[in-house]
């Protein structure tokens, strides 16, 4: 039996949770992607189609959902957003899958399901339904990120992106993350909305989950690029990482870049 008091959601809540576990599971993850299946079935899954079909039935089911739940501003920002944005990244999409980029994911990739013992444990996959475990890479990590940010720390959510992305060198799947996060998000807070007319208790966090996806899809500021310099060891990753942990920002490393561009693994010297 996992250690209930190891798992993810609890450490963070007990602020217990340090960043470099955050690492361990990022490279984790990153090296479970690359190891899992694609192509056939996989990649019709992870398609479009399937994406939208994905967020027409999660419309759907919360349409009937009152104005305490999913206030009306939320619900229209949302659709209005993920309507332009299928239309306008269809390539993106397609590039996506072209590039092996969908896989036989783990398909709930929650904070609950991330046991922190020794290795990182990972557990309770969807087994039951290949349209919910079959998809974009990108999906997968925005499920943890958003969990993480729904727990009160966005710095711990950006370190996991900024180990996974490292790894594996992935960086095109960040323009797709905010999309995807805003996806998580309202299929957990259909889900916690269910039955809130037998537990009425869950009214609050369903409607936190719709408020947290609502600014997933909101304006951003103007892009920045922070870049640090410096002689070898002085601490410019160091630094980048504690400036990305305030700044949501995602790092790119030089030495990781080199590494992957000359064909080194990442760990070899």
């Amino acid at each position: 039996r996992l250690p209930a008091e190891r798992m993810i959601d609890r450490l963070v809540r007990e602020n217990a949770a340090p960043p470099a576990l955050l690492d361990e599971i990022g490279t984790t993850v990153a090296r479970f992607h690359a190891a899992a299946d694609t192509g056939g079935e996989i990649d019709e899954l992870g398609g479009i189609e399937t994406i939208r079909r994905n967020w027409h039935e999660n419309f759907a089911r919360t349409d009937t959902m009152g104005r305490d739940l999913l206030p009306d501003d939320t619900r229209r920002r949302v659709r209005e957003y993920v309507a332009t944005f299928l239309e306008c990244e269809a390539a993106r999409f397609a590039a996506r899958v072209a590039a092996g980029r969908s896989r036989d994911c783990h398909g709930d990739l929650q904070a609950q399901h991330v046991c922190c013992v020794e290795p990182v444990q990972i557990f309770d996959c969807i087994e039951f339904n290949h349209r919910f475990r079959f998809g974009d890479v990108a999906g997968e990590i925005a499920f943890l990120a958003m969990d993480l940010e729904r727990l009160g720390r966005p710095d711990l959510a950006i370190r996991f992106l900024n180990a996974y992305l490292e790894e594996n060198g992935d960086y095109e799947a960040v323009p797709l993350l905010d999309f995807y996060r805003a996806y998580r998000a309202w299929v957990r807070a259909k889900v916690t909305a269910f039955p809130v007319a037998d537990h009425p208790e869950r009214a609050g966090e369903a409607r936190t989950l719709f408020e947290l996806a609502g600014r997933f899809v909101a304006p951003h500021r103007r892009p920045r690029l922070v870049i640090t310099t410096g002689v070898m060891g002085t601490g410019k990753s160091t630094a980048a990482r504690h400036a990305a942990a305030r700044l949501g920002a995602i790092v790119v490393r030089t030495d990781a870049v080199r590494k992957r561009l000359g064909g080194v693994p990442l760990r070899e010297r």
